[in-house]
């Protein structure tokens, strides 16, 4: 869905001198660039890569950032702008917390990135595992949007699994193009692939409310709330460290039961299912635990967007592996 960006917006004259002098600054500036633009690459190959996770020298941010000025293939992203920009991000939590606090009647906490994109870049196609918005500042975005299916939106424990069920995720493609001043709502699970046209420079902005909560990290409050060390666990399957595979669920499909001093029952009979008692002591307090999780989380109301996950693994290998096997390669789905 295709909104316009609130003329009110502080926005500077210069759109993309203030978004690199941002960028210049981040010291955990995160960098993709298509395989093209580095020394050993082909012409035609068009694939995407991380060149800096955030954790780049001075040497690669300052190359980063020279390659969006010579309008190369690269993308700058930056996270925590109302850190960064604090009067801008003021704003955009004052113009949208009214459509928030409707959208999301539990609390929201969102994240703002900045993106500062050169020509010819094409994000691969992938899904975000919350709600998201992105406005556009300066030049064009094309944005191809798909899925995903009715059937992800019906499970109430769930993961965004987009490669190892794409049933789940496969729909008609919609091709929106961004231009300064607009906006496009991406719900999420969708997969969406965006690129930047040949020649420009494009400077944009992605908010993501997330409204999704992760099942281990209920688990972690159960085992306090209990008073056990390691009172609960989850089945295996559900304890992965990857975003998209780890299971979630959204407390926003019960919102009619805010103030409920019970958990809603479909929500605790899947939780049932995942959460494993140490004990059978512990088994027979888990319904009642629940409850009063439910009741603290409702007066609370602060959504856990990522929350505590499994350790990531220590052979490094295996975790370069797992972040570049998280996009789809656009050019092997043969999207149009």
């Amino acid at each position: 869905m295709l909104i316009d960006i609130p003329k009110s917006l502080p926005s500077p004259e210069n759109a993309v001198e203030w978004a690199l002098s941002i960028c210049q600054e981040d010291r955990a500036l995160i960098g993709t660039a298509m395989r093209r633009v580095f020394k050993d690459g082909k012409d035609d190959d068009d694939a995407m890569i991380y060149a800096s996770r955030g954790n780049a020298n001075a040497k690669t941010r300052a190359a980063l950032i020279s390659g969006v000025r010579k309008k190369l293939a690269v993308q700058l992203q930056t996270d925590f702008l109302e850190k960064k920009a604090p009067e801008f991000g003021k704003y955009i939590k004052r113009a949208f917390h009214s459509a928030w606090s409707m959208a999301y009647p539990f609390g929201y906490d969102p994240g703002i990135s900045l993106f500062v994109t050169g020509s010819d870049h094409v994000y691969d196609a992938h899904c975000d595992v919350g709600d998201g918005i992105l406005l556009q500042f300066h030049g064009r975005k094309i944005v191809k949007l798909w899925g995903p299916t009715q059937k992800f939106y019906e499970k109430v424990i769930f993961d965004h699994d987009f490669r190892g069920k794409p049933e789940l995720f496969e729909s008609p493609i919609a091709t929106y193009e961004l231009i300064a001043g607009q906006g496009i709502y991406l719900p999420r699970g969708a997969m969406h692939e965006i690129s930047v046209r040949g020649g420009e420079i494009s400077v944009s902005v992605g908010i993501r409310p997330e409204s999704i909560y992760p099942v281990m990290t209920l688990c972690t409050e159960l085992c306090e709330m209990a008073g056990v060390k390691d009172a609960f666990s989850v089945v295996p399957g559900c304890n992965d460290w990857s975003k998209f595979l780890a299971k979630m669920f959204n407390p926003t499909d019960f919102k009619r039961y805010l103030g409920s001093r019970t958990m809603p029952p479909a929500l605790r009979q899947n939780l049932l299912t995942v959460l494993q008692p140490k004990s059978e002591k512990l088994s027979e307090r888990l319904a009642q635990l629940l409850d009063r999780w439910w009741q603290k989380f409702c007066r609370r109301r602060k959504p856990s967007p990522t929350g505590p996950l499994p350790a990531r693994p220590i052979d490094r290998e295996a975790i370069l592996k797992q972040w570049e096997d998280e996009r789809y390669r656009a050019r092997e789905q043969k999207r149009g």
